[in-house]
């Protein structure tokens, strides 16, 4: 239980660390103004006699017209779709994105006359209604916006390189981002092709599923018999955060997925929830999903607060403990992506037999040098306290070290000293020969599991350094070899 509390504490920090790093992003409560990440360059058709528009220049007041009935009436149209964007433009426009080489989350399309450029943004809590607000502000415009339910809109006009632009703008929202289209000419044809530009921002439609689809999570995690999909910007951050009591942690600033294993033995996974969640101010409210479980709860850390998403997944007489977070007011544009890939969580065949699946590496630890399976990192929490000098761990398997001073004993082999420690610690323990060393093998408790522990001491003048490796007594038939290898590769310098 104590592990358990640590754990959830501990996804608090975290966070506050990971949010420590990112930008300030305007939230609902902001003035509109005070940020210029949302101010735009509207690019012009590359011809021979209009030089590209390369800046932004300051915004002058205009007034919204009337929505057209549909661009067809002015011009045969066609539907552009892009992502889970699509709207209808004259027949006549071009997709020039990549001919005008802007480096954006969207796209532009346009002919010599008319422009549409459209762009996607994180939402960052904010609705179509805020953003195009923010968005205005920005533009230094004082139009009205125009609320027409589902998303609004607002004009402008800017001059550049000469030249003068009328815009029509669409502030729509789409799961965890926003859209944003203008569609604009040259202010002395705007006359002229107003009633054409205006459509073409009402014609806007959104695939809300497509937007909040599993299709977003496109890249596949594995740690271990754990495997989840996640965005494609999600890195390991576990090096960043420097948190030992994780297995991993990966994410960006703004969210992330924090994992730890504990000992399930006893508990099924629904009251293994129940049982975390308790340590929580979660009040009970556990959802069973025929295989695994899920809660949610709050938590401050770092003088910000946290929303968690936590799915309690079993894995043999394990229990994996995954955590999504982000920040409290990002809750709106971060939880469908947070349950999803919580819900993406899997479970493959348990990786206990290490001796096939991974290759040996070496430890070294003042003057001991060790060889253990790669997945094995040190954990320093687990050893708090204890007395023992290092601690590596990973899954059902770990291995520590012990140096202790036996001066007072006089001269001792180490077979002497073996049998002096397992009477001192009064344990049922056997002693084979192997690799010309005496090992000592017996069993014990923690945490409601059971476990087989062997050690293999060393003289070292008047000390003498005993290294242990121990793993689930289920698993140790087929993991002893590996572990009679681990604590009889010791070598010193």
């Amino acid at each position: 239980m104590k592990k358990i509390i640590s754990i959830l504490l501990c996804a608090a920090m975290l966070a506050g660390v990971l949010c420590g790093c990112g930008k300030d992003k305007p939230s609902q409560t902001e003035e509109p103004g005070v940020t210029t990440r949302h101010q735009f360059t509207a690019p012009t058709r590359p011809q021979k006699t209009q030089p590209e528009n390369t800046t932004t220049p300051q915004a002058t007041t205009t007034a919204e017209t009337t929505p057209a009935d549909s661009p067809a009436q002015q011009e045969n149209t066609k539907l552009f779709t892009f992502e889970d964007i699509s709207l209808e433009v004259p027949e006549s426009f071009e997709d020039v994105t990549a001919q005008l080489g802007m480096d954006i989350q969207g796209f532009v399309l346009g002919n010599d006359e008319m422009m549409v450029v459209a762009t996607a943004e994180s939402a960052s809590g904010l609705d179509y209604y805020k953003y195009a607000q923010i968005i205005a502000a920005t533009n230094d415009t004082s139009s009205k916006i125009t609320d027409h339910g589902d998303y609004a809109t607002f004009t402008y006009e800017v001059g550049s390189m000469g030249l003068q632009y009328r815009y029509v703008v669409g502030s729509f929202s789409s799961g965890d981002h926003n859209w944003l289209v203008q569609a604009y000419s040259q202010k002395k044809d705007f006359e002229k092709y107003e009633a054409i530009l205006t459509a073409i921002v009402h014609s806007v439609k959104l695939d809300t599923e497509k937007a909040s689809s599993d299709d977003t999570l496109t890249k596949k995690f594995t740690y271990e018999e754990l495997s989840l999909y996640m965005p494609e910007e999600f890195g390991d951050m576990s090096q960043q955060v420097g948190l030992d009591i994780y297995d991993f942690v990966v994410g960006i600033n703004d969210a992330a997925i924090c994992a730890a294993r504990n000992d399930g033995v006893g508990y099924s996974y629904l009251d293994y929830a129940k049982l975390v969640a308790s340590a929580t101010d979660n009040s009970g409210q556990v959802t069973d999903h025929g295989g695994y479980a899920t809660f949610e709860y709050q938590a401050s850390g770092y003088g910000m607060d946290f929303a968690y998403i936590v799915g309690i997944f079993p894995a043999g007489d394990q229990m994996w403990i995954v955590q999504a977070y982000c920040q409290t007011k990002d809750v709106q544009r971060w939880k469908a992506t947070l349950e999803t890939i919580i819900h993406s969580v899997e479970i493959g065949e348990d990786k206990t037999n290490y001796q096939v699946n991974e290759e040996m590496v070496p430890y070294t630890y003042e003057e001991v040098a060790i060889q253990v399976p790669s997945s094995l990192k040190e954990d320093k929490a687990a050893i708090e306290g204890s007395g023992f000098s290092f601690c590596l761990s990973s899954g059902s398997m770990a291995v520590v070290g012990l140096c202790e001073d036996v001066s007072g004993f006089g001269e001792l082999t180490e077979e002497e000293y073996v049998d002096l420690m397992i009477q001192a610690n009064n344990l049922d323990a056997t002693v084979e020969k192997h690799n010309g060393h005496s090992i000592f093998i017996y069993n014990g408790s923690g945490m409601y599991k059971d476990y087989t522990y062997m050690g293999c001491s060393y003289k070292r003048g008047s000390e003498f350094w005993t290294i242990q490796a121990y793993t689930n007594a289920t698993s140790y038939a087929e993991n002893k070899d590996l572990l009679i290898q681990i604590i009889t590769s010791a070598e010193f310098e």
